[in-house]
């Protein structure tokens, strides 16, 4: 891989996350409109649909954490990319496989955190999740 495809995966993807990850922020505020919507017209189900709130709520903070992570991450590897380590490494070739398979697992985390994010969203817009919680 050269420079320029590293420079725009690891300057790329953090951008993306952000975006998905604003977007997935968005989207639950709709989310809670609607639990309190629901609240409103039938008050039996507030206790239920607040812990259903609760859970979004603990469910968003843990994807934001591990968002952050990943971007953190990338930009990392944009930072020490081994064009520029490799000047004042003796053994630059070396470097630069380690760090092909640095970027190899940083798109596999990015992969991960993809993967987590459909399954909150999944989750989160299920229609029928507090009917199934009253059962």
């Amino acid at each position: 891989m050269d420079r320029n495809a590293l420079d725009w995966l690891f300057s790329t993807s953090p951008q993306a996350i952000a975006a998905l990850i604003g977007l997935i922020v968005t989207g639950t505020s709709f989310i809670y409109g609607k639990i309190e919507d629901r609240i409103e017209s039938d008050p039996t189900l507030a206790e239920i649909c607040s812990e259903f709130k609760s859970q979004i709520h603990s469910s968003l903070k843990e994807l934001l954490y591990k968002a952050v992570g990943v971007v953190v991450i990338d930009l990392c590897c944009l930072f020490f990319n081994p064009v520029y380590v490799s000047c004042t490494v003796r053994n630059g070739e070396c470097l630069l496989i380690v760090y092909q398979i640095i970027a190899i697992l940083v798109l596999l985390s990015n992969i991960w955190l993809l993967y987590q994010t459909i399954n909150f969203v999944k989750v989160a817009m299920n229609p029928s999740y507090v009917e199934s919680t009253v059962i």
